[in-house]
């Protein structure tokens, strides 16, 4: 599994992304969530769809009181699947952040906060193909 960290100082605002993801790995990524104030009907979920070991899958959360967020991309079957998991977490991570800084979701600034996130997790993508 690998970990990036993305500080987004305009808004005050750190994700966590962990990709290639695989079950063994639920109960820290579990741990996470719960450090950051994930209710028990979220982790009950997380942990039912992580311990279910599917490809092709992540998850996403934020705690807009601690301007938080968490990515999980799991093992995907292709390079493609990969960075399609990858850019629809981040849109949700983005929306998140929209609401919360009230950020028109059609406009430049959330365009530009979804190619920052997708351009600082970059390494993930290329990499991708060494660690498959």
């Amino acid at each position: 599994m690998r970990k990036t960290v993305t500080h987004i100082d305009r808004y005050e605002w750190k994700l966590t992304v962990y990709s290639h993801f695989s079950c063994e790995y639920t109960n820290s990524i579990l741990k996470h969530l719960a450090d950051m104030g994930c209710d028990n009907d979220f982790l009950s979920r997380a942990e039912e769809n992580m311990d279910s070991c599917h490809y092709n899958t992540g998850l996403a959360f934020s705690n807009p009181d601690i301007r938080e967020s968490l990515v999980v991309v799991y093992r995907a079957t292709s390079f493609g699947q990969f960075v399609n998991t990858l850019s629809h977490e981040i849109a949700h991570v983005c929306g998140h952040i929209a609401k919360v800084m009230d950020i028109y979701p059609f406009g430049e600034e959330f365009c530009v906060l979804v190619g920052n996130l997708m351009q600082n997790n970059s390494n993930l993508i290329k990499n991708y193909n060494h660690e498959n």
